[in-house]
């Protein structure tokens, strides 16, 4: 089941957002390889290693409640093995023609990862969680703004209390326009922007995330990270069609790395483009 606790961007617009552009990146794009613009190798690490966590998307076994609406508002809470616990509250509601909708939770894990047997144990990893959203739509003109802000703290990172750990902490912005005007169905424009940083301060791992398995890779740096940052900004559209249950998109997004180590200094990462389209029909 999904855990919920920290609160991730609320698409309001109707249009099926998180088809074309999901509002955490590091589901949507983390697997890319990031590359010095000084070396013609990819390096072994991955975006995720720098836009590391995703709010309010965790699925895994556990007891969660879930409050009847209380005015618009829901309450829940959620345990899982390995002592992760979150806690959440959701509201939503339309005043004067505007719909809002709004999100705060939070999220503790304490965990190993794993629990088979025949595995040498990890480290444990104590990490808290927060995440608040916001979304608002003029449902006369379509028009909408949403958004979220996410803050990760650290305590221990596998079995070590490393002082240099920052937090990391992350926000992202959509608008645009969503109206049915055509007929078929809801017509969505939008154009959005993001920034995190600090996820990887502090560590040394993300440098060579895995061993170089042939000449076309290598490690992307060495020593301890002393920053790390990432913008990111898009554009994108979708059409519904209501009698077909589907959702056409295309969304672009631009991706601007950013990295200094102890021993390299700044290193000259490579930005990066997305562009994302399909279809998808609801049964």
């Amino acid at each position: 089941m999904n855990i919920q606790g920290p609160a991730s961007t609320i698409d309001i617009s109707g249009g099926d957002l998180g088809v074309a552009a999901w509002n955490n990146i590091y589901l949507q794009g983390g697997g890319f390889y990031l590359q010095r613009k000084d070396q013609a190798n990819m390096s072994t690490t991955t975006f995720k290693a720098i836009s590391n966590f995703c709010y309010g998307c965790s699925r895994e076994e556990g007891i969660r409640y879930d409050s009847a609406s209380i005015g618009g508002l829901l309450l829940g809470a959620f345990w899982g093995q390995q002592d992760r616990m979150t806690i959440q509250a959701r509201y939503a509601n339309e005043f004067n023609g505007v719909q809002v909708a709004a999100g705060a939770g939070y999220q503790h894990d304490n965990v190993l990862g794993y629990e088979d047997p025949t595995l040498t144990a990890p480290t444990r990893n104590d990490t808290e969680l927060q995440g608040y959203a916001l979304s608002l739509k003029h449902v006369a003109s379509g028009l909408f703004i949403q958004g979220q802000y996410g803050i990760t703290h650290y305590k221990v990172v596998s079995g070590a209390v490393l002082p240099a750990k920052t937090d990391g902490k992350s926000w992202h912005i959509q608008g645009g326009w969503a109206k049915n005007a055509f007929g078929p169905g809801m017509t969505t424009l939008y154009g959005e922007f993001g920034h995190g940083e600090g996820y990887a301060t502090g560590l040394t791992t993300p440098l060579a995330a895995s061993s170089a398995s042939n000449a076309n890779f290598t490690a992307l740096g060495s020593g301890t990270i002393t920053s790390d940052s990432y913008d990111w900004y898009g554009l994108g559209m979708t059409q519904k069609f209501d009698s077909a249950a589907m959702t056409m998109y295309l969304g672009w997004r631009h991706v601007d790395p950013k990295m200094t180590t102890s021993v390299d200094g700044s290193i000259p990462l490579s930005s990066f483009d997305m562009v994302t389209g399909g279809a998808i029909i609801r049964f």
